[in-house]
């Protein structure tokens, strides 16, 4: 995996192809499903039925990731939970979305596929103080150093092993871009929130786009539409 991929004299990159050619992490292609991500600028929202819609399929925790100013500084803000009903988590939502005054805002609906059902698995995971991630998919852990942590709180950790504090600034080039891409497999999707002024938001993969929110899929609107049962 990752053979195509010419290694510079970058030491963090080539950590990143080294790391993840060893350990040959990939996807299981039926997992896509999992998870559904969405990244909502600051002018749009999504409504009550979205919430609902995602939840159903979707209801092992809730997560929002967004940019709040604080005594004049951008700061990176993560709430979460596995309580939340979808409608109690609309009303969070919402009152986050009505105060945001900068950036857009991320929301993970969690369906487990790795890992225990807890607070901690629920995306967004923090990189560093300027860098959250949230994910869609399943990526193969090669060393699990904690069972009851989910593919991609390792998969944080992996990030934070190789970059450090430095990982919003590597971030911004299209060869990290790539490798990250390349490490996860074809069919995951990855979305970071940076305090970037110019660029906040980084997504890898493919993502569908719809009245100016980016989903990570839209599964669970077929689902809904059409009655399908997913086992897991």
């Amino acid at each position: 995996m990752l053979q195509d991929i010419h290694i510079d004299n970058n030491n963090q990159y080539s950590k990143i192809i080294t790391v993840f050619k060893c350990y040959d992490i990939s996807l299981y292609r039926i997992n896509e499903i999992m998870c559904v991500v969405a990244v909502v600028p600051q002018d749009q929202r999504l409504t009550l039925e979205d919430f609902e819609d995602m939840y159903s399929y979707n209801d092992d925790g809730i997560g929002f990731g967004y940019i709040r100013t604080q005594k004049n500084r951008r700061i990176l803000k993560v709430f979460k939970s596995i309580k939340w009903t979808p409608q109690k988590a609309f009303e969070v939502y919402t009152k986050i979305a009505n105060k945001l005054s900068v950036g857009p805002m991320v929301v993970h609906f969690r369906a487990k596929s790795v890992g225990a059902v807890n607070k901690q698995n629920c995306h967004p995971f923090r990189i560093t103080t300027d860098v959250i991630m949230a994910h869609n998919g399943t990526i193969t852990i090669p060393k699990i150093y904690d069972g009851l942590m989910s593919d991609t709180w390792h998969y944080a950790q992996y990030l934070k092993g190789i970059y450090g504090g430095s990982f919003s600034k590597y971030l911004k080039e299209m060869n990290h871009q790539l490798a990250i891409e390349k490490s996860v497999g074809d069919y995951n999707k990855l979305v970071f929130l940076t305090l970037d002024q110019q660029e906040p938001v980084v997504t890898l993969g493919k993502w569908e786009t719809d009245k100016g929110i980016k989903f990570s899929n839209t599964y669970w609107r077929e689902i809904m539409n059409e009655n399908i049962d997913i086992v897991c």
